[in-house]
Formats: structure tokens, sequence, C-alpha cells
């Protein structure tokens, strides 16, 4: 993890800490062994990379809907990153989920 000191940014504790808590916790559930995973903070930027997976344009375009799953087979109720969307948004801070095809990295700007 990389994180510039004296970052902050006003808002629900509790709340921002969970929607950190589920991006990473997906990151790390839908990779493969051996992938590496890096958060980063700088500036006002949040980036949570996990390599060796990829996600299609199709599912991107959902996976921030409430119970939406891209892989059925891996438990969870496809909450996770609707419960993101909504404090992110509750927060006025901007975010997105890009896919190459050996890397998804999650953007929030605040």
């Amino acid at each position: 993890a990389e994180i510039e000191d004296g970052r902050t940014c006003q808002g629900d504790m509790a709340l921002l800490q969970k929607a950190v808590s589920n991006i990473i916790g997906n990151a790390v559930a839908h990779s493969p062994s051996q992938a590496e995973i890096s958060v980063t903070l700088a500036g006002n930027i949040l980036q949570v990379r996990n390599s060796g997976v990829s996600i299609d344009s199709a599912n991107l375009e959902k996976i921030f809907e409430p119970f939406y799953r891209v892989d059925r087979n891996t438990g969870g109720s496809g909450l996770g990153l609707y419960i993101v969307k909504t404090i992110l948004e509750r927060h006025g801070f901007s975010f997105r989920m890009n896919s190459t095809d050996d890397e998804v990295c999650f953007t929030a700007i605040f």
C-alpha cells in the first residue's frame, strides 16, 4: 500500500471505512492466488488494483447495481459494490471501475 501522509477528507468515518473495506475485500475475493493487490492514496485519488483478473465491458456497466454479481459461484449477495456506490455518492465523491486484460482498477476521487 502506498498511502500519502497527511491525507484527510470529511465524511462519515464508519461509512467510508465500510466502502474502502468492501472494495479491498472484493479485490481479494475475486483475485486468483498469487495475484498482486495494490492500494494507493495520493492527493485526492484512491486506487485499488488487482492483477490476474478482468471484467468485460458488459459487466462493468452493471457492476454497481444492487444484487448484480459477475460470477455467481463466488458467493456474496451482490450488494457490496452497490453499498460502495451509495456511500460514495452520499459523500459527493466520484468513482469508476476499469478493467484491462489482466487488471481491474477501482478509482475514487474525493
